[in-house]
């Protein structure tokens, strides 16, 4: 019989995620009583959500039940009757297929995020914009190898795809702090260009534009 409990634990506290003992912890009660309202819901189709949300796979796990809140809460029925992508909602006549995407620790441990970066260097705005760069340029790489991989996938052959929308919902989880900044990194991979600014003698803002290679 499936596991119906989000927090009842499945194995010894020690293979339990991090994030996963946190928010099983006092203080957080309120968020467990949303999370466990929200599963009695949701279609568990491969019968080992439980034991991928409470140890390496709580990130994307946390980003499915996320979206099926969203399309829930917006309307949308979801068809379960197949086991990918992981969404078929239809509101009305329209019918999208949505794939939940997210970028992972390297080794299960979280890269330092961008303030964590920031906290060791010397504080200036020269030093913060070489760090924000350097931490965008890593995002655009994570952001694109996931979905790479996803589009290696092909669903938009498989016969209950074809013609209709495919939605890739992609939120990086690879460092401590990124969901602050995706948009960055994910335009930049997805348009291949990065936007630059300064101010000129004028004291007008100027924003240029620099393609990637």
């Amino acid at each position: 019989m499936p596991n119906d409990d989000l927090f009842a634990p499945v194995h010894p506290a020690e293979k339990l995620n991090p994030l996963f003992r946190t928010i099983s912890g006092e203080g957080y009660e309120p968020a467990r009583a949303l999370m466990r309202g929200l599963f009695k819901g949701f279609e568990d189709k491969d019968g080992n959500f439980v034991e991928q949300f409470q140890t390496a796979g709580f990130d994307a796990r946390l980003w499915e039940l996320y979206l099926y809140a969203y399309l829930s809460d917006g309307g949308y029925e979801l068809d379960a009757t197949f086991d990918r992508p992981d969404f078929i909602a239809q509101r009305d006549a329209n019918v999208v297929c949505i794939e939940a995407v997210t970028t992972n620790p390297p080794q299960g441990s979280p890269e330092p995020s961008l303030f964590d970066l920031a906290r060791d260097s010397d504080g200036s705005p020269e030093a913060f914009a070489k760090l924000a760069a350097a931490h965008q340029e890593i995002a655009s790489i994570r952001l694109g190898t996931a979905l790479k991989a996803k589009l290696s996938k092909r669903y938009w052959e498989l016969a209950h795809v074809a013609g209709k929308p495919l939605v890739l919902a992609i939120e990086p989880f690879h460092d401590a702090g990124p969901i602050r900044l995706s948009d960055v990194g994910l335009a930049n991979f997805l348009f291949g260009s990065r936007s630059r600014w300064h101010y000129d003698s004028n004291d007008q803002l100027v924003v240029e534009s620099e393609v990637l290679e």
